[in-house]
């Protein structure tokens, strides 16, 4: 097992801490075409904004519901499937060619509105399949507050110093695109040390799961861009934005305002998983970039 001094620094410090520090690296790289730019052409924006927030969390729960999963892994699915998106897929959309504004608009309305969203879905998750774990509980008002100091107090201040200091601004934008990764996967191995008899029980359960979930989102993403009739960077970019959700966050809630160790576990295997369908999605969408 992990040492407890140390898994209570990463929950209580260093996870929180760092997502501040990316919310404010999105905040400070920001500029007004990011903005303006996917709003002149709204349709793809509506498009993605809809997958992320409605499609996601419905095909979660509707999982959930007909796989009869176990509590723990039906709320773990549900609070990777109700995280906003994270500043990753801003970084996988300029490896496939995507429309960087949309992607970046998506990536910070997803985050204004998961402030909301969030601990009403994982609500509703823990009132549907609790369980045993009924004792548990979220408190609206309190995780609206502890996110709103997460995401979007660091993201104004990105903002603020984005207007006045530009040159840092960028700087700091650019050090956070490249500590994501890294960061990811150092929690991920702490996670992992500290959940390795539920991992040994559970692994199989959880990465089919995750392999099933992720594989079901693909063609489902792939689906509402072609049924919306997205162009090739806006139909690539909001492909991205569905599957790509931000696992830190996710890793949070569980672990930190929900304290639960196994409630993490499906969406610490998302994003071990997540990883290897990067990696295989990305040369294909390259090669589709170059046709169109």
């Amino acid at each position: 097992m992990i040492d407890p001094v140390v898994a209570e620094f990463v929950i209580a410090i260093l996870l929180p801490g760092s997502l501040m520090f990316m919310m404010l690296g999105l905040g400070a790289g920001l500029t007004p075409h990011h903005l303006v730019a996917p709003l002149r052409r709204p349709w793809p924006y509506i498009v993605g904004l809809f997958g992320q927030m409605l499609m996601l969390p419905a095909a979660a729960f509707g999982v959930a519901i007909m796989a009869r999963l176990e509590p723990t892994l039906a709320i773990g699915l549900v609070i990777i499937a109700a995280a906003p998106g994270g500043i990753a897929s801003n970084v996988v959309t300029v490896l496939v060619r995507g429309d960087m504004a949309l992607s970046v608009l998506l990536t910070l309305t997803s985050s204004l509105l998961g402030v909301i969203t969030m601990p009403l879905l994982v609500g509703l998750a823990l009132d549907l399949f609790g369980g045993k774990q009924q004792s548990i509980d979220l408190p609206l008002i309190d995780t609206i507050r502890q996110l709103m100091t997460i995401l979007v107090a660091p993201l104004a201040v990105g903002l603020v110093l984005r207007l006045r200091k530009p040159t840092v601004a960028l700087q700091l934008a650019t050090l956070a695109d490249k500590s994501a990764a890294p960061f990811l996967v150092f929690v991920l191995i702490i996670l992992t040390a500290g959940s390795i008899d539920f991992l040994r029980h559970h692994i199989a359960a959880v990465g089919l799961l995750v392999v099933g979930y992720l594989g079901l989102m693909l063609v489902l993403s792939f689906a509402l861009v072609r049924l919306a009739g997205l162009d090739g960077p806006a139909q690539r970019t909001v492909t991205i934005e569905v599957m790509l959700q931000n696992s830190s966050l996710a890793l949070l809630v569980a672990l930190d305002l929900l304290g639960s160790e196994e409630f993490a576990i499906v969406p610490g295997c998302y994003a071990l998983i997540m990883l290897l369908f990067v990696a295989l999605l990305v040369p294909i969408m390259r090669k589709r970039a170059m046709v169109d």
